[in-house]
């Protein structure tokens, strides 16, 4: 990634993929990078970990367009990734996500063509592929918010990447799960056959680079990623904590899919498939079809080998356990 003088901003840079991103650019020769959040205790923490004369800190929010045009200014190119992401909260104050997912990303947008910014890469997930609760919605809503913008103003280019689970990253079901078994918990499973999407949180970095390098603007770029169900992913975890199997299954609730989609039949209608990825351009009146079918979790079920190879890779995994 050639990131040669530029100055680039991670909105939500204090989570998982913020931190992870942020040290993969500090590899590079990136002239500035700024990291921003509302998170004053995980930007103390945050500081202590990384020190580099080339990470600046903004304290602030997007729902606050002043803050954020304060970390704006000057930069080349943006990676959003701030969001509301816990699907059970997201229920009880709807709200909230919505100012957050769809309103704070308005805010970006519009501070980032009044500034001249390059490039923004936009972070999404493969629930707001026909969702059912409010942090699918709003993602979804993110999505559209951003792809009209692209279709109003030429610059600065625009690109989503959307792609499932991280494995081990804040807040996911991996450090529950892990928690609940090194404290001897009966782990709770929403429908034990319930399959995610998962990929590394370096998979996360390479989709993001790739969508920097070569994305067009008004493009979708998807990770194909492979899936698992709760139950298989519980049980290796067990087995590699040498901890004794204990879940109940419950009902899944109506605020969460049995499979997740990150690619409809009518998006891959015009998709364009590569090694790890499908790239859904911007439509125009020129796309010709290609006929793929939709991307499901159910239809990607990995082996117990290859799921295995999957988690030992992961770094985050690793820290965890």
């Amino acid at each position: 990634m050639n990131l040669l003088g530029k100055k680039i901003l991670i909105t939500g840079g204090t989570g998982s993929f913020g931190e992870a991103f942020l040290r993969h650019c500090l590899q590079t020769d990136v002239e500035e990078i700024r990291i921003f959040s509302r998170d004053e205790k995980k930007q103390h923490d945050l500081r202590k970990k990384i020190s580099d004369k080339r990470v600046r800190y903004f304290l602030g929010d997007i729902r606050d367009p002043q803050s954020l045009f304060d970390a704006v200014y000057g930069v080349h190119y943006i990676f959003h990734a701030a969001a509301y992401k816990h699907v059970v909260y997201m229920e009880e104050f709807p709200v909230e996500a919505i100012k957050t997912n769809v309103l704070g990303t308005e805010n970006l947008i519009q501070i980032a063509i009044q500034l001249h910014v390059e490039k923004i890469i936009f972070l999404s997930t493969d629930k707001a592929v026909e969702p059912i609760n409010v942090m699918g919605t709003t993602k979804a809503m993110m999505e559209k918010v951003i792809l009209s913008k692209a279709k109003q103003y030429a610059i600065p280019e625009m690109v989503i990447v959307r792609y499932g689970n991280v494995l081990a990253s804040r807040g996911s079901v991996i450090p529950m799960m892990v928690d609940a078994l090194k404290s001897g918990r009966k782990m709770i499973l929403n429908g034990q056959n319930t399959t995610r999407f998962f990929m590394t949180i370096q998979e996360s970095i390479e989709l993001v680079e790739e969508a920097l390098k070569r994305g067009k603007h008004g493009e979708i770029w998807i990770h194909k990623a492979q899936a698992t169900t709760l139950k298989s992913l519980y049980t290796y975890l067990a087995k590699k904590l040498n901890k004794p199997i204990a879940f109940e299954e419950r009902i899944l609730p109506t605020n969460e899919k049995e499979h997740e989609i990150l690619m409809t039949t009518q998006e891959g209608a015009f998709a364009i498939e590569e090694n790890n990825y499908f790239i859904i351009p911007k439509l125009d009146s020129h796309l010709k079809p290609t006929g793929l079918k939709a991307y499901t979790s159910l239809d990607h079920l990995m082996s117990e080998e290859s799921l295995k190879n999957l988690l030992e890779k992961d770094a985050l995994l690793n820290g965890l356990l």
